[in-house]
């Protein structure tokens, strides 16, 4: 036959068997067995196996037994009637002759010469096994564990700031107790008497050893609340022993968990159902600036964080580790533009000289007959550009000759009023008189990127001339892309003496996009 015990308390299986007789057995601690033999002095063995558990405790499960007679080479092993999700199953055997294994998905914890031990973990599955062995007699025996569901803290959740491996990253740790948080009494140890801990148990991959005390913040159903008010080195430790009036905290690097203790006066601090959030890192900052953070591990993957304590509650939380997904477009470039007409009725003089205007068309500025003299002419046309080029734009001017007729008379360009303007800088222009050809720019739709030196429309340069070597001049131009309107307006005044004839010119406009 086979006797199983268990020590729940330090979730440790202790597995005793005899093929002869009845053994009983007794747990004085969790160093200490007495086994008494009421059978046989010898042929018996003892074995220990050793499972760690999330929860707080474990409870038995089921169990039975077997006997194969007469001699077999497959002993059937034990089926168990399962109620946990999460059993540990321990079968094993007690032959004549040598045991070699043990059907899946069971695995062979040992084999040896007439017994052996098989174990199943993580399971609901409770089927019977089958032991292979040499020959003879058989008997078997089994038993399941399962872990207790305790008092579970529920809405659990940690949000990480940064989920990529490797990187340091703030945590907000949310979850609702079940159980109210007490302090019954205090001795003299540093936060070990508090009746009520609160844990947060963090996988040894996670790197804590850069936080201090500053580092953290608690807070209970919405209101942050004071961990070790008193210590004035908050910022270097991690050992904060609580007051009368704070929580006690501690950073344990060597077992990576945070600790949290009640304040050491008699009372109930927290009730039962209240919200507890927890930040970790510069998020905390109730009561000082924090500075550091958690290190995040160094390989992608599914995480499990734990929160326990005396208080009786606990819970998993699960955070994945990832690396950063790259997201890649390509954008084609682009580049419209598109010279307009206007409407004479349109095209007014935005320094309010007085104009007589005309209609033009995108290919055509037909100023007409100067007549009566010393009169300013104008026609306009609207520059419509849009780009997506990073670096903008830039729209240039020139005539390609003087304006001139067949016969070789030349139209002046302007000087403007005093002489003042040039091709570099523009200038008031608003006496008919001063007679000459020129062109300003004027913003439309509310943008700015008419060249600063026409001050939107009101000041005039002579117009950049090919023939003459002149260079380009800007006319409008962005750093950015851009989607703008500006209306180039051309101004003309002849003197009495100019010579009869059509006077005509090319105008250029160009256009580089910086992409």
């Amino acid at each position: 036959m086979q006797q199983l015990l268990s020590d729940f308390k330090s979730t440790k299986l202790y597995c005793l068997w005899h093929r002869h007789g009845l053994l009983s057995a007794s747990t004085g601690s969790i160093t200490q067995i007495t086994v008494t033999n009421n059978a046989f002095s010898s042929d018996w063995s003892i074995y220990f196996n050793e499972y760690s558990f999330t929860s707080s405790s474990v409870l038995y499960d089921a169990s039975g037994s077997a006997f194969d007679a007469p001699a077999s080479t497959s002993q059937l092993g034990v089926g168990l009637a399962l109620h946990g999700s999460n059993d540990v199953i321990i079968q094993i055997i007690g032959a004549d002759f040598d045991v070699t294994s043990i059907s899946s998905p069971y695995s062979t914890k040992f084999a040896l010469s007439s017994k052996g031990e098989g174990q199943l973990l993580n399971s609901a599955y409770g089927n019977a096994p089958t032991w292979t062995i040499v020959s003879g007699d058989a008997s078997v025996a089994a038993m399941s564990f399962m872990e207790s569901p305790g008092i579970g803290v529920t809405s659990r959740s940690d949000t990480l700031s940064d989920s990529r491996p490797s990187v340091t990253s703030n945590h907000t740790i949310a979850f609702t107790i079940n159980n109210s948080l007490d302090t019954t009494g205090w001795g003299n140890g540093a936060g070990g008497d508090a009746t009520d801990t609160v844990t947060v148990a963090f996988p040894f991959s996670f790197n804590l050893s850069n936080i201090s005390c500053k580092d953290v913040d608690i807070s209970f159903g919405g209101t942050a609340t004071s961990i070790a008010g008193y210590n004035v080195n908050r910022s270097t430790r991690t050992n904060c022993p609580g007051s009368a009036t704070s929580w006690g905290l501690f950073i344990d690097t060597s077992a990576n968990v945070l600790t949290f203790y009640t304040p050491t006066a008699v009372r109930t601090y927290v009730a039962t159902g209240t919200p507890v959030q927890i930040l970790i890192g510069t998020n905390a900052s109730f009561q000082d600036a924090a500075s550091q953070w958690l290190t995040n591990p160094a390989t992608a993957g599914i995480y499990t964080i734990s929160v326990g304590g005396t208080f009786g509650g606990s819970g998993n939380m699960l955070v994945s580790i990832n690396s950063a997904a790259t997201v890649q477009v390509a954008v084609a470039e682009s580049l419209a533009f598109t010279v307009s007409s206007v409407k004479a009725v349109n095209c007014t003089a935005d320094d309010g000289a007085t104009v007589t205007a005309v209609d033009t068309s995108p290919t055509s500025v037909p100023l007409g007959t100067l007549f009566p003299v010393n009169t300013f002419f104008t026609g306009c046309q609207d520059l419509v550009v849009s780009t997506n080029a990073g670096n903008g734009y830039s729209i240039t001017v020139q005539e390609q000759t003087l304006m001139h007729t067949s016969g070789g008379f030349t139209f002046p360009q302007t000087a403007c009023d005093g002489a003042a303007c040039t091709l570099a800088t523009a200038a008031a222009w608003s006496n008919p008189a001063n007679n000459g050809f020129g062109h300003t720019c004027s913003n439309q739709d509310g943008n700015h990127d008419c060249a600063s030196t026409y001050s939107s429309g009101t000041k005039f340069p002579p117009t950049a001339n090919v023939a003459a070597g002149h260079a380009a001049q800007t006319l409008m131009a962005s750093s950015t892309p851009a989607s703008v309107t500006a209306r180039i307006k051309y101004r003309i005044s002849a003197g009495i003496q100019q010579a009869t004839g059509t006077y005509t010119t090319v105008i250029v406009y160009t256009i580089p996009p910086t992409y």
